[in-house]
């Protein structure tokens, strides 16, 4: 009997020692706002979810190797707080993801970080760094990555991302597509790779990506690839914090013309105690009707309660000249944008972390 108590403390002891050495951390943010929109003739008033920032809860952990090595994870899912549905779902198409913003495992050390998983592109980082509202539901960066949702996240990716040498961070990416070599394509299709850099410069960060794609099997007969390429710039002065961001995607087609799309936007935040504001401007252009444009406008302002709830209002608008679309479903209303029409919304909502 004292060798089996003796034994349980020895265990004990060690199971202890363990727990010491890992950690777990839940956590998750809720966003919700009431919208005024207009989409050309049609206008509505309505609750919609993650106005600044997707609603989510996760976790994340790491467990120490020693050598300053670690094991880490993160599991993090969405939901409408709205509804309370799945984000990043198609229920109806079969796709209902528990974990549908990251779900990756890795290890880190000084040499950086390794991860596998569904994971976010390389060049999300540089867009959502150069963006005045942080990727929010009503800033052009965003929505200039709706052309394209393999800029935002992807399944079965590798990433490496380096640790921060003095003023240098950068981040390489590899998704394989997971096609077999019969596969319409081969084993190529799908398969993307990405890669981004950061180089502070005093008050200025630098902020660079690239990002290239495969047609997948189901794509091929009318699409070889797409390219995209981001450079950005952010700054703090003071109050103020103006940013820039340039994005181009060019698309190689098989049959059609290849086409590319352009889009710039500057904006600057402001702060000072409990008030924020945001301003931005933008444009975007293609190369199928170069006499098109779309202009982009947003004016914002935060009262910050604490360092986890705020309340937020946002004013967007977006105007097509000529038939641009470029980017369609502008600002977060469910509505593409006619050509020669004008998108508005108006959104007051609160955003709370936990």
């Amino acid at each position: 009997m004292k060798k089996s108590l003796l034994a349980l403390a020895v265990i004990g002891a060690f199971a202890g020692a363990a727990n010491a050495q890992s950690s777990v951390t839940l956590y998750g943010l809720v966003d919700t706002y009431v919208e005024s929109y207009k989409a050309g003739t049609i206008s509505n008033t309505r609750l919609s979810a993650g106005g600044l920032s997707g609603p989510r809860w996760g976790m994340r952990g790491s467990e120490d190797l020693g050598g300053g090595n670690s094991a880490i994870f993160t599991l993090e899912g969405g939901f409408n707080s709205d509804n309370g549905t799945l984000g990043q779902s198609n229920v109806a198409g079969g796709i209902a993801r528990i974990f549908g913003r990251t779900a990756a495992v890795g290890l880190a050390g000084g040499w950086g970080q390794l991860t596998a998983g569904r994971q976010y592109a390389p060049i999300f980082y540089t867009q959502a760094d150069s963006d005045t509202d942080g990727f929010s539901s009503f800033s052009q960066p965003a929505h200039l990555s709706n052309i394209n949702g393999n800029t935002l996240r992807q399944d079965n990716q590798i990433r490496y991302t380096t640790a921060t040498l003095g003023t240098f961070k950068g981040m390489v990416s590899f998704a394989p597509g997971e096609n077999p070599r019969t596969a319409a394509g081969g084993s190529t299709a799908g398969r993307m790779i990405g890669a981004n850099v950061t180089i502070g410069a005093g008050p200025v960060n630098i902020v660079a990506a690239y990002h290239r794609e495969n047609a997948t099997a189901a794509t091929v007969a009318t699409l070889d690839n797409k390219s995209v390429y981001s450079i950005g710039a952010n700054s703090k002065f003071g109050d103020f914090s103006p940013v820039f961001n340039y994005f181009n995607q060019t698309t190689n087609n098989v049959t059609a013309a290849d086409s590319k799309i352009k889009g710039w936007s500057v904006g600057s935040g402001w702060g000072i105690g409990p008030w924020a504001a945001q301003l931005q401007y933008g444009q975007v252009k293609n190369d199928v009707v170069t006499s098109a444009n779309e202009k982009f406008i947003l004016v914002g302002g935060d009262y910050i309660f604490s360092k986890r709830t705020n309340l937020y209002l946002r004013y967007a608008e977006v105007k097509d000249k000529g038939g641009t679309n470029s980017a369609g479903d502008y600002l977060a209303m469910g509505q593409d944008l006619a050509a020669d029409t004008k998108n508005r919304t108006i959104a007051l909502g609160v955003r709370h972390r936990f």
